[in-house]
């Protein structure tokens, strides 16, 4: 089984910029894991019942978070890299390298900031997975992005910001089965590249005006894809351009009133006006435990909700939630996801979305994404529950007039039994459903015993279990796993 590392030399990017730096003048961090398991199931390629079969698994997986911060640069590199073995044959490689780095080059005026990332995704929502092993090849493609974004920024007097941003993104989808091949695989064949280059200046009279502030933008962005083995016609090549003018009001200590209008210019191949005026009304709450923000408007020739909230019931009971829809392909999507992850940082109790690479006659679509979690900690017990949500209507494609929704819920249990031993319960829940798909329900529960050996050693095992249901019988199954492993950090 062959997978793609076309990202992987991120890292030695980063292991390069610290050893050609100056030691004197960084501040470094790095921590390392290497986790090994054995794990035993009775339903390695996820089949119905009828026709699974068992495997022993054996998995190595090495983990490294590792930053160096100069005076004017920043690096980070979270990098997962797993190898497994099915029966002592076939080794699989499957990975997650995100890399990001930004440059002051004249400090709050001039700067550039790129990330970088190559992961292995499923390919759509109803595609089987796994826990705590690889997926399926036939199931997932790798996704590598590159995206540097150069920025400009000045104060003018009396307090007015300008900012010049150039964002230029380039992902390269990589594929090693055929769709239209014999072996049934769901992949999209061969390799498929999308480049995105964005152009944005934004005016803020930020502070100048204490009763009223004015944010006007100007944006435009191009969207273009490059087939591999099939191409796809375009479909997922558009071309937006925005001017805006954002209005707030500071209404009471804790709220402020936002409205904004503005025009947007879209060029795509599809049979919906995505040309028009857009706007939005809402407004900000902000107070001592946190802050909520929420919008509602027109856009698209639809309705445009977003909204944001990070909230501490009390000091044990956090909540935080998320909203937002954009205009987007499959592959943008990802980019997209994963600069909000970065946006919100360690501290986030929101769920990963459904991310998916999509085939390469998706097109582009209007999607929304929701995402909420509650996380509390009552002396040895931490509670969380989880839920996201995602919803794409197509509006151009093979799949143009078509929507696919997804919806998950996770809840977690994890509690300290004494200074060695800890144990963790997972119950997770998804539903997929679509215009062209199948309606499919998966049902998983997943056990852990950990016992520490030292502060950087520690042993586990565990059980899991999992039930699909679906529209499709060939689309079943049931899968039951027992795993034992250990885990050194360094």
């Amino acid at each position: 089984m062959k997978r793609s590392l076309t990202a992987a030399g991120v890292g030695l990017l980063g292991a390069a910029v610290v050893a050609v730096s100056p030691a004197w003048s960084v501040d470094l961090t790095l921590d390392q894991a290497v986790e090994t398991q054995v794990i035993a199931t009775d339903n390695v390629d996820l089949e119905p019942d009828e026709d699974k079969d068992g495997a022993i698994i054996n998995r190595v997986d090495y983990n490294t978070a590792f930053s160096a911060v100069w005076r004017r640069m920043n690096v980070t590199l979270d990098a997962g890299l797993g190898v497994e073995t099915e029966n002592g044959r076939d080794p699989t490689i499957d990975q997650d390298i995100r890399a990001a780095g930004a440059l002051d080059f004249i400090p709050t005026l001039l700067g550039v900031e790129a990330n970088a990332s190559s992961r292995r995704v499923l390919i759509d929502d109803t595609a089987p997975q796994t826990e705590g092993r690889a997926n399926s090849d036939d199931n997932t493609e790798t996704v590598n992005t590159v995206e540097i974004s150069p920025y400009a920024r000045y104060v003018f007097v009396d307090d007015i910001e300008a900012l010049a941003r150039f964002r230029h993104r380039e992902t390269l989808k990589t594929d090693t089965s055929d769709s239209d091949g014999d072996d049934g695989s769901r992949g999209s064949g061969g390799s498929d590249r999308e480049r995105e280059m964005q152009q944005t200046l934004t005016v803020d009279t930020r502070s100048q005006l204490r009763w009223v502030g004015f944010q006007g933008e100007f944006d435009h962005r191009k969207n273009t894809q490059f087939g591999g083995d099939s191409r796809n016609d375009g479909a997922g090549d558009f071309e937006e351009t925005t001017a805006g003018l954002t209005t707030r009001v500071p209404v009471t200590r804790w709220f402020t009133a936002i409205g904004q209008v503005g025009y947007g210019w879209v060029e795509a191949k599809s049979e919906e006006d995505l040309t028009g005026i857009f706007w939005n009304a809402g407004g900000v709450f902000e107070g001592a435990h946190g802050t909520l923000s929420m919008t509602y408007g027109r856009r698209y020739g639809d309705q445009w909700i977003e909204g944001d909230m990070t909230y501490a019931i009390t000091p044990r009971l956090r909540v935080q939630a998320a909203i937002s829809r954009a205009l987007e392909t499959s592959m943008g999507r990802a980019s997209r996801l994963e600069g909000e992850e970065r946006t919100r940082g360690e501290d986030s109790v929101l769920p990963q979305t459904s991310r998916t690479s999509g085939d390469n006659d998706d097109g582009v679509s209007l999607a929304y994404t929701g995402q909420f979690g509650v996380v509390g900690n009552y002396r040895r017990n931490t509670y969380s529950l989880t839920g996201a949500y995602t919803n794409r209507e197509y509006v151009s494609g093979t799949d143009e007039g078509e929507d696919e929704t997804s919806v998950s819920l996770t809840g977690g249990w994890n509690r300290t039994l004494n200074r060695e031993w800890t144990s963790s319960l997972t119950l997770r829940s998804q539903h997929a459903s679509g215009s062209d798909t199948d309606e499919s329900l998966t049902l998983s529960a997943r056990g852990r015993l950990t016992y520490l050996l030292t502060d950087s050693a520690s042993l586990f095992g565990g059980a899991s279990h999992a039930h699909r249901f679906s529209d499709d019988p060939e689309d079943e199954y049931t899968e039951n796993t027992v795993f034992i492993g250990g885990r050194l950090a360094f």
